[in-house]
This record gives structure tokens, C-alpha cells and sequence, in this order.
């Protein structure tokens, strides 16, 4: 083999193994600064839970628009919902309001809470952090009188989108993806939850794998025009709904019907679980 032919492989020998260095580097530094990334998003989120653990939780509905028959009877009405990324009865850090519609005036609401208990995440340390904590979140918002289809796709409108991150829990609830943390945990806890059931009969689950899971038995109200109402679920899982008084209340109705028509004349925004 001839010198020059032993220096062009010597060359190219040096190149893949600088290359290879780069990559190795550049791994390590990806590595490390996802581990610090998520040990201040576990901090964070640990902070969050401080404040959400068994707290009850807040949503507040005004009717937008309201479809009656010949006889006056509501045949369809349309809400606007807003949840608060704020615990108990504070209407601070609101989420944008969402629009749905359901036949009738028969309002219904129900929730899930879970319990994590001290067997939670045996395997994974960096996901205890849920141990021994409560919370509770609003699931559904349909009319009384919708069930969910056999053998088909429930289609009532939900807070909760499975196997995401919640909102009322997430450290950025208006970013459009969760942190890395969030994205390692709610997977996880969802995949021991499983599927939500048609109706939720307000009773506590067997506990399976640290987790104590109620769907809860819904609250209905009958909802009338440009009327306001406030729903809370507490740790217990039992959901109220109650109409306001709108002199208690200054500006909920007019600051969510403002919010509603923007939403109507502006380009959606990002979607965002809430």
C-alpha cells in the first residue's frame, strides 16, 4: 500500500472518530441539560401541587344564546365555560372561554379526582412527587338528556383529553405542548387511570397500582339566558352547580359574552387543553 493511499485512510480514520466525538459531546451536553431541565420542572410542579392538592376547583358558565320552541320551551342553548387555573373560589388566571352547545336547558357536569397513595410510582422516584396528594378535575359539560353512543366515540364536550396533561394542573397551562416532566408523567397516571366510563356512579374504585380513581355522578341545573352559574368540585368528588347573582359578580357575564364574540370574529388560537 502506497503512503499516500495509508494517508487518505489515516485521514478519513481521523474524521470519523472526530465526528463521532462531536456527537458524543453534543449527546452528553442534550442529556444533561434535559436532567436539569426536568429537575426544575419536578421542583415547579411540586409547588403547583402544594396549592392544588385538595382544593376545590371553579368554573364559571353564562348562557350566550338560547333556541325556544312555539311554546317557549328551550330546545337548544349554547354556554360559554371558563375554568381558573386559580384554587377555591378565586376567579384569578383564567383560561380562555370555551364555547358548547347541548339540547335543552338541562346543564350537566361531572368530574374525576384522583388519589394517589404511597405505593404511587413504585418504580419511578421522579414521579412520586404525587404521593399522598388529591386532586380534582371537571370532565364533561353535556345536556342532561345526551348518553354517550354505544360502541362509538363519545362526543360530548370534555376538559380532560386522555393521556394529555390537565390544564387546572399543567406549569404552562397556555402553551401549546407541556414540559418534558409533564409529558414523563400524565402518560404514565393515565395509563393506570384507562378509559372513563359512559356515566360516572360517584364511587371510588378499587386502588390499582397507588392510584384511588372516582368518576363522579354529575350535577344538572336548568340554565336560562345571559345567566351566570359557577360549578365547584372538591376533593371529595362532589360537584355543585349554582346560579350567580350578577351584582356579586361585576362584569362576569359582560367580560365572558365579550370574550365569546372576539373568539368569533379572531383566528382560533392554538389549541390548549383547558
Amino acid at each position: 500500500m502506497s503512503s499516500f493511499i495509508r494517508f487518505v485512510f489515516t485521514v478519513i480514520a481521523a474524521g470519523t472518530v472526530l465526528n463521532l466525538l462531536i456527537v458524543l459531546t453534543a449527546n452528553a451536553r442534550s442529556a444533561q441539560k434535559q436532567a436539569t431541565d426536568m429537575a426544575h420542572e419536578k421542583a415547579a410542579f411540586g409547588a403547583l401541587l402544594e396549592n392544588a392538592d385538595q382544593r376545590l376547583r371553579r368554573a364559571d358558565m353564562v348562557v350566550e344564546s338560547q333556541e325556544v320552541d312555539a311554546r317557549g320551551v328551550a330546545v337548544k342553548s349554547t354556554l360559554l365555560l371558563r375554568q381558573y387555573a386559580a384554587t377555591g373560589s378565586e376567579q384569578t388566571h383564567a383560561f380562555p372561554v370555551r364555547r358548547v352547545t347541548i339540547p335543552g336547558n338541562k346543564l350537566a357536569i361531572d368530574g374525576l379526582v384522583l388519589r394517589f397513595d404511597d405505593t404511587f410510582a413504585q418504580e419511578l422516584p421522579d414521579l412520586q412527587i404525587l404521593r399522598n396528594r388529591t386532586l380534582g378535575y371537571f370532565f364533561r359539560v353535556y345536556g342532561e338528556a345526551e348518553f354517550a353512543p354505544e360502541k362509538a366515540p363519545d362526543t360530548r364536550f370534555s376538559f380532560l383529553n386522555q393521556w394529555q396533561a390537565p390544564a387546572l394542573t399543567r406549569l404552562e397551562p397556555m402553551e401549546p405542548r407541556p414540559t418534558y416532566y409533564e409529558q414523563k408523567l400524565w402518560p404514565y397516571v393515565w395509563g393506570i387511570v384507562k378509559e372513563p366510563p359512559p356515566a360516572g356512579d360517584g364511587k371510588w374504585l378499587a386502588t390499582h397500582r397507588g392510584i384511588d380513581v372516582k368518576w363522579t355522578l354529575p350535577a344538572v341545573h336548568a340554565v336560562g339566558l345571559e345567566h351566570t352559574y359557577s360549578a365547584y368540585i372538591g376533593p371529595d368528588g362532589v360537584i355543585s352547580i349554582e346560579e350567580d347573582s350578577t351584582v356579586g359578580i361585576p362584569g362576569l357575564l359582560d367580560s365572558m359574552l365579550e370574550e365569546g364574540k372576539k373568539q368569533l370574529t379572531q383566528p382560533a388560537p392554538p389549541p390548549v387543553n383547558n
